[in-house]
């Protein structure tokens, strides 16, 4: 998603598409999308729109800037999609990884916290880089 019109601080999530047992989604395709950093989508074109596979080992790796807010905390939107086996339909999971500033994160009680909704305490910089880890597990398969 990072290309030389993108505005904001610099992003690196990465992590492994994963199993409930840890087995990793080879070649699994991730999809993300999010806004600029106005906030806003870009529903004519594909700017910020991106689509990747993992790799042998189900890892991925995004590079992007931060979204701008968009109802609710800052969040980039994902979808996986898989084949296992010889089985005829796609698994798919969609979900979101937020950025909620410290007041966001503090205004939300610590059970409606997934572990999607990313405490801003926690997160590393290094190199002017905002460094995320993040494993995307499939439950239900």
């Amino acid at each position: 998603l990072l290309n030389d019109e993108a505005i904001g601080q610099r992003v690196k999530i990465f992590g492994k598409a994963l199993t409930a047992k840890c087995d990793p989604l080879t070649f699994a395709r991730l999809d993300f999308w999010q806004t600029d950093e106005n906030g806003d989508y870009d529903i004519v074109g594909y700017r910020l729109r991106a689509a990747q596979l993992t790799r042998n080992d189900g890892s991925f790796e995004l590079e992007t800037v931060m979204p701008g807010p968009y109802n609710g905390p800052r969040h980039i939107h994902f979808l996986l999609a898989t084949r296992l086996g010889n089985k005829p339909q796609p698994v798919l999971l969609s979900g979101g990884l937020f950025f909620p500033t410290v007041d966001e994160f503090a205004a939300r009680p610590p059970s409606r916290r997934p572990p999607e909704f990313l405490d801003p305490s926690t997160l590393e910089v290094s190199g002017g880089v905002l460094l995320v880890q993040c494993d995307i597990v499939v439950a239900n398969i």
